[in-house]
């Protein structure tokens, strides 16, 4: 575990095989590999253009790694400053036909709602109700059983 040399020996060492968009022809023979298997990697990362990835990396376990050009990278609403309201994770508040009563306290719901909402989307009863989960922005997904 502490000694580099015999890590790379053992694991391997990542292989740079583009670098600013420049295949890097004695890399990729060195670890045997043709062109037809690199366009495959970077289609497999949705990248099409060599001329688009400032850097690509072969990892020890065989898969790619890419760094895009910036002018390539997808645009983020923390690069247009825009504040973003904050996301929490679904929860699920039905399972198996059972309300999940835990969850139904953390998010302040009553099973009066919950009943109300699911009938909504076609349940007779929340006993006909697989599958029953609400996102941070309210929206209520109900995957009924199959009849």
């Amino acid at each position: 575990m502490k000694s580099n040399a015999f890590s790379n020996l053992t694991d391997g060492k990542a292989t740079t095989l583009i670098e600013n968009g420049k295949i890097l022809e004695k890399n990729m023979k060195k670890n045997l590999m043709n062109l037809n298997e690199l366009m495959l990697l970077l289609r497999e990362k949705d990248v099409f253009k060599v001329s688009d990835v400032e850097m690509a990396i072969l990892e020890t376990n065989g898969k790619l790694s890419i760094m895009l050009k910036t002018d390539q990278q997808p645009v983020t609403a923390k690069m247009l400053n825009m504040p973003i309201p904050l996301e929490h994770g679904p929860m699920i508040l039905i399972m198996d036909g059972k309300m999940m009563t835990k969850s139904m306290e953390v998010l302040g719901f009553t099973a009066e709602w919950l009943e109300t909402e699911v009938k909504k989307q076609g349940a007779y009863d929340i006993s006909d109700v697989f599958l029953a989960q609400i996102d941070s922005k309210g929206q209520l997904y109900v995957d009924l059983y199959d009849t």
